[in-house]
């Protein structure tokens, strides 16, 4: 009987050396690859946005004038919208001189430039936790913001027409993100209307 195991043990080996090589060769330029694609992708994924919201300070019997008179533009800016949508100057003076609250706070935001959020507001009755409607030509629109740099800071406020009867309120502010997600949440403390 003829062992023909040592003859054909050098072609073995040599074929095993070569399938070695070749898979050392495909691992290095995969791992070159990889250091390719991760030096050419800056950061990977964008951040998701992210938001923090402090708690409100609500003041209340602040006039619709007032409030929009506090920033440049404001109050130029909600007259011409008033009057686009039918709004004669005559109805227009008492909502100017109506009463609400205003909703001071301070808001962290986060993600690419670009970016949007949205503020909503509501106001509750304390008795009942019941939301309050606001009415149609008071309504200020609800803060929104666009990212310019990854992270910005915002000290801003908003109004709320009054409710129609006296009562301990509070507000809340939601910050969503441009999907409807919400990301922060805030409630100011109660206060009382006369």
């Amino acid at each position: 009987m003829v062992d023909s195991a040592p003859s054909s043990r050098p072609g073995l080996l040599k074929r095993q050396k070569a399938l070695a090589s070749i898979l050392a060769t495909v691992v290095a330029i995969l791992i070159g690859v990889f250091t390719l694609v991760e030096k050419l992708t800056p950061g990977g994924p964008p951040p998701a946005p992210e938001a923090a919201i402090s708690e409100p300070s609500a003041t209340p019997e602040v006039q619709l004038r007032a409030f929009l008179d506090s920033e440049p533009g404001k109050l130029n800016a909600f007259v011409a919208k008033a009057q686009a949508q039918g709004v004669s100057s005559a109805e227009l003076t008492p909502v100017l001189e109506s009463k609400g609250v205003e909703a001071t706070f301070t808001l962290d935001l986060s993600g690419q430039p670009g970016t949007a959020f949205d503020v909503m507001r509501n106001m509750f009755d304390v008795n009942g936790n019941v939301r309050i409607p606001e009415a149609g030509t008071t309504v200020v629109p609800p803060p929104s913001y666009v990212l310019h740099a990854p992270h910005e800071h915002f000290v801003d406020s908003t109004w709320i027409d009054d409710p129609p009867h006296a009562g301990r309120y509070y507000i809340e502010l939601v910050v969503l993100d441009a999907r409807g997600d919400v990301l922060a949440h805030e409630s100011s403390s109660e206060f009382h209307l006369n």
